[in-house]
């Protein structure tokens, strides 16, 4: 009996059957489908797959409607061939302009994982340029970018003053003239969330001691370590809640690409210490969920989290004496109907309140103790000053109460 699909279960499948291609034959089967192909190209765009379901449409015999749809598909191609390629550009004269400078720089996500996992420039749609730099590394990156015509962002010289752990890492430069924005960071964590204590976890001297060149398209620059690149790439996921397929395809296209080479012993122990454990085990649930796609150690992670003392899948982490079993047990039920949901919604991704409520609740259990968590509940409505004036593009000392309570709106409403 052939199967119902919709929309959002075509898009998954259609990436499952990249990956297996002997498999189901769905475009047949989808082709037959009454499906809105208008409301699948809308999202399309919205997952950020528009090349990649090109490619995957352009040898294929297809009806006239279908047809229709690959030749949009083709436009929305050519235009991320266009941009990308401009990105590339500006990406050359900025790398290389840093390393004059006696600057190291790790280009980070988009165009890296263009070159390094896609190797097709309109395949993978990239709207800016990230760069890895030290944290003392700064003020001279700072100077280069103004060199190059880019602008010092309002809250510069707030960001240079600024020590200890910080939950927001980076500052964009924008430039006249239609060039990318540039966003500089100098620690892979990276969000408004006061997730802060995550910083001190992961060792950054680790991951630049780890870096490696790589040449593609006349550029040669510093790149992640392949264990550190899906290790990033599945905290970054996790903290953009699965909201866009092409994150999670990006992890999908890790594992393809280094799937001889990756050190997964080493992988395990360093997102162990590193914290991030938890999120590598999520996003390749989701893959292995979604995509149907072999994950390797995946089990051997499970296994280490749910053994762990003080973790469950869930991120409840139940610090209690043994004696205290009432207590014990409403965690126990919890996190089973915590689980169940994030279950739901991991095979489920579309949904990107629910998918918000998740990761954030991940966070928020992830503390030590009720005073902890009621403290990351205030630092998520009023966040330090510094998170405000990035979001703003303004300087530190212009943010008013107005500002909190504008962000305090846009939070209640996507919980």
């Amino acid at each position: 009996m052939l199967k119902t699909y919709n929309e959002d279960s075509f898009l998954i499948a259609l990436v499952r059957a990249y990956f297996y291609p002997a498999g189901e034959d769905i475009y047949q089967n989808y082709f037959r489908e009454n499906l809105n192909w208008d409301d699948v190209l809308l999202k399309t765009q919205e997952q950020g797959l528009s090349g990649f379901l090109y490619r995957c449409l352009k040898d294929k015999t297809l009806s006239p409607q279908i047809k229709t749809l690959r030749d949009e598909l083709k436009r929305h191609y050519l235009h991320s061939v266009a941009v990308n390629t401009r990105i590339a550009q500006d990406a050359k004269i900025i790398v290389e302009a840093l390393r004059g400078g006696g600057i190291a720089a790790i280009l980070l996500k988009g165009l890296d994982l263009v070159w390094r996992l896609y190797g097709d420039i309109g395949l993978r749609a990239c709207t800016d340029l990230d760069i890895l730099i030290t944290r003392r590394g700064l003020a001279a990156a700072n100077g280069v970018l103004l060199s190059l015509g880019y602008k010092q962002p309002a809250a510069y010289d707030d960001f240079l003053r600024l020590s200890g752990p910080a939950c927001l890492n980076s500052l964009v430069y924008k430039k006249d003239g239609g060039a990318c924005p540039v966003h500089l960071h100098w620690h892979l964590v990276n969000s408004t969330w006061p997730i802060d204590y995550l910083t001190g976890k992961i060792d950054m001297e680790k991951i630049w001691g780890s870096a490696y060149c790589v040449s593609f398209e006349g550029i040669t620059y510093s790149a992640l370590a392949q264990r550190h690149l899906l290790l990033y790439l599945s905290y970054h996921v996790f903290n953009h809640h699965f909201d866009r397929l092409i994150l999670a395809l990006d992890i999908a296209k890790v594992l393809e690409t280094y799937k001889d080479s990756l050190d997964w012993d080493l992988l395990i122990r360093e997102a162990g210490d590193f914290g991030v454990l938890p999120q590598v085990y999520y996003s390749l649930k989701f893959i292995s969920k979604n995509f149907k796609l072999d994950t390797p150690r995946f089990k051997k992670i499970e296994e280490i989290l749910i053994n762990a003392k003080n973790w469950s899948p869930t991120g409840l982490r139940p610090r209690c004496p043994c004696g205290a079993t009432s207590r014990a047990a409403f965690i126990r039920r919890l996190t089973a109907a915590v689980l169940s949901q994030r279950d739901k919604l991991i095979v489920s991704s579309f949904d990107k309140k629910n998918a918000y409520k998740t990761s954030y609740f991940f966070y928020l259990m992830d503390q030590d103790g009720l005073l902890a968590k009621l403290r990351f509940i205030l630092r998520t409505f009023f966040p330090s000053r510094y998170v405000m004036a990035h979001n703003l593009n303004i300087s530190v000392d212009k943010v008013r109460f107005r500002h909190y309570l504008y962000r305090i709106k846009s939070n209640l409403v996507k919980l």
